[in-house]
């Protein structure tokens, strides 16, 4: 069993450029991050590439290249979090699969994360109806 909240707001994938540029603004927004409003915020640091995403209503820091049009967050959980349950991301991608909806994934010890494109928020409900496995909660 997934069960599947929707995070509030939208979020983008943004290229960082370098750490330098991107470490001010990755600051203020941790630091300005309200606990109750359920939000996320992660980045991705390697010799390629410096990956950030954060909710919509954080662009106002940043002056890079923000990526593709806006997305929903979704956390995943399941009966057993952690790294213990195997096959977790592959469950659930491949139903994602199954209705086209490109996806992309943040997995921390904890939790899941899917990230879709925004014009497929209503099908994700959709998804949740038609599939036993999916609990989706707002």
């Amino acid at each position: 069993m997934y069960y599947i909240t929707m995070l509030s707001g939208d979020y983008v994938l943004l290229d960082g450029k370098s750490i330098r540029s991107s470490l001010e603004p990755l600051l203020r927004i941790i630091y300005s991050l309200d606990s109750d409003a359920n939000e996320l915020v992660e980045f991705h640091i390697s010799t390629d590439e410096v990956s950030i995403i954060i909710p919509t209503r954080y662009t106002k820091y940043f002056n890079g290249e923000f990526y593709t049009e806006p997305y929903k967050a979704l956390k995943v959980e399941t009966d057993n979090p952690g790294l213990e349950e195997p096959g977790i991301l592959a469950g659930v991608t491949g139903i994602f699969k199954q209705y086209e909806i490109p996806i992309l994934s943040v997995s921390t010890y904890s939790y899941n994360y899917i990230f879709v494109p925004s014009v497929n928020s209503s099908t994700v409900s959709q998804i949740a109806s038609e599939n036993e496995n999916i609990e989706l909660e707002n």
